[in-house]
């Protein structure tokens, strides 16, 4: 009897989005490769003109773009000044005030404002591009019409 054994080679490797465009024409932008892209041309009619964009291949490739997340994060700084100091005040009647004094410690932070009442600060907004994975097989079956 004739026996099928598996085979346990790998035949997929496993990739990320944000490296897709390695094998093409791209630049290195924030930890990830970006295409270059340009238009090319395929008609001009009275009213509008018919282009559709290029990307420039050095390799293989499936003519997918694979999606990439995105992150959106914001931070804000103020700038506040520290109060600490030593107030004198009027003594209340139920410790047996009359007149006497005592000293309480203050201890306060406050924000730095502009005439118009908006604090003193930096408000920053920071996008991240994240790689999601995806993954291709080493053979792929030819298309059939």
């Amino acid at each position: 009897m004739d026996t099928l054994y598996p085979v346990n080679d790998a035949q997929v490797h496993r990739h990320s989005s944000i490296d897709q465009f390695r094998g093409f024409l791209s630049v290195m932008t924030k930890g990830g490769w970006t295409p270059i892209v340009f238009d090319q041309l395929d008609g001009i009619d009275c009213q509008d003109i018919f282009a559709h964009q290029v990307i420039i291949s050095f390799g293989d490739d499936v003519g997918f773009v694979f999606p990439e997340a995105h992150c959106t994060y914001a931070s804000d700084k103020f700038v506040y000044f520290d109060k600490e100091g030593v107030e004198q005040r009027l003594l209340p009647e139920c410790f047996g005030g009359g007149g006497e004094l005592y000293d309480k410690f203050l201890k306060s932070n406050s924000f730095i404002n502009f005439d118009n009442g908006a604090s003193v600060g930096a408000h920053n907004q920071k996008q991240l591009r994240t790689g999601l994975s995806y993954v291709i097989a080493d053979e792929n079956l030819p298309a059939v019409d």
